[in-house]
């Protein structure tokens, strides 16, 4: 997967590490290294991004997981996909009712940003080890739950946008309406629930 770009239409997108800074606006996008001539754009909402060197996918809402990755995890699939779907129509409700306010909800947020985020990161085209899986994905999962109150202060507008290390090598950085993880330095993961 090095060296190529994969755009899947319900898949993630990525972020180069160097380009995740606090103050860059979060977005579904690919950015690669000045030169690298790669470049990919998703949608401004209900979208998820992962970026790992020069891999990139895109995804819409919580869907493009994969099976066996989801199984990997012992996540129930039927479960996890009723939940996505859930999950991604109410976001796309909320935008067109123009009631944003009904995603800045705590528990709503916990189980979104992971779902979002598996999206992107759980596509069967990322290599991924299992290790290394399994501790993004708990990682994932711990920032959400640590993290859900403040993150659906700064949607509904109650506080200011806000970044925050995270078990030392890692950090959450948070925007109205998207959140973006800094995987150890190593990889990006990108929710945006509106702009």
């Amino acid at each position: 997967m090095i060296g190529r770009l994969v755009v899947l239409a319900l898949a993630g997108g990525l972020l180069a590490t160097t380009a995740a800074r606090a103050n860059d606006p979060i977005r579904c996008s690919c950015s690669f290294g000045v030169g690298a001539g790669y470049s990919a754009v998703g949608t401004r909402a209900v979208c998820s991004a992962f970026t790992k060197d020069k891999a990139c996918t895109i995804a819409f809402g919580g869907l493009g997981a994969q099976d066996q990755k989801l199984s990997e995890l012992g996540v129930d699939i039927a479960a996890y996909r009723d939940s996505a779907l859930k999950l991604t129509l109410d976001n796309l409700d909320a935008l067109r009712l123009n009631a944003r306010e009904r995603l800045a909800n705590p528990q709503v947020l916990q189980n979104a940003i992971v779902v979002y985020m598996r999206a992107a990161y759980l596509r069967q085209e990322l290599d991924l080890d299992g290790a290394t899986l399994r501790d993004l994905d708990e990682q994932v999962q711990r920032v959400s739950k640590e993290f859900a109150a403040p993150i659906a202060d700064v949607f509904a507008g109650r506080s200011a946008p806000f970044a925050a290390s995270w078990a030392g090598q890692s950090r959450i950085e948070v925007q109205r309406g998207a959140v973006r993880f800094v995987y150890r330095e190593r990889a990006v993961v990108v929710a945006v629930f509106f702009q």
